[in-house]
């Protein structure tokens, strides 16, 4: 599929490739060099902090929507399978690109806290884990449904409201 898209022959394709996985490992991380420009200009927005997470959310879920090759990859490349038999440095690669998008999330409920918006209490990293494995998990139930436009609008919602409710539970009380 990869070389008929590049309209090459598969020969030529593995000859800047060691490996399929490796070839694999390259088309995820364009997809997260994609999808981590686009959170960066999604957490430059001047928008409070409650508002600014969902928006990081929706633009991490519509990514994988609109690129759900990449998130089957992505998901396959978190299976215990691939953690036994792929190399330790194409998935350290992953892991990096992983974290780099976890990165622009924990910022961005740093900066709510420091905005006093947040719970001081809040830890960021453990919250942007929590929404983001949310997301991912209503990603791959998405997955397995045919793929219809209400499905997604559904899934879209899930994730609304599974953030707004992370939100509501960390979110600082005015006058508090």
């Amino acid at each position: 599929m990869i070389a008929e898209r590049a309209e090459l022959s598969k020969g030529t394709i593995y000859s800047y490739f060691e490996s399929k996985d490796e070839l694999y490992v390259s088309a995820i991380i364009d997809a997260f060099i994609e999808l981590e420009n686009a959170l960066v200009v999604t957490a430059s927005r001047d928008i409070p902090v409650d508002e600014k997470l969902k928006a990081l959310f929706s633009t991490f879920v519509d990514h994988c929507l609109a690129n759900k090759e990449h998130l089957r990859l992505g998901l396959y490349f978190y299976t215990n399978t691939a953690r036994k038999t792929i190399p330790r440095h194409l998935l350290d690669e992953i892991d990096d690109h992983t974290w780099k998008a976890l990165d622009i999330c924990i910022k961005v409920i740093q900066e709510g806290k420091d905005q006093g918006a947040l719970e001081e209490s809040v830890n960021p990293t453990e919250l942007s884990i929590i929404c983001w494995r949310t997301a991912v998990g209503l990603l791959e139930m998405a997955m397995v449904e045919d793929e219809n436009e209400e499905d997604e609008k559904m899934y879209r919602n899930l994730l609304d409201q599974a953030i707004t409710l992370y939100l509501k539970a960390v979110r600082r009380e005015k006058g508090a």
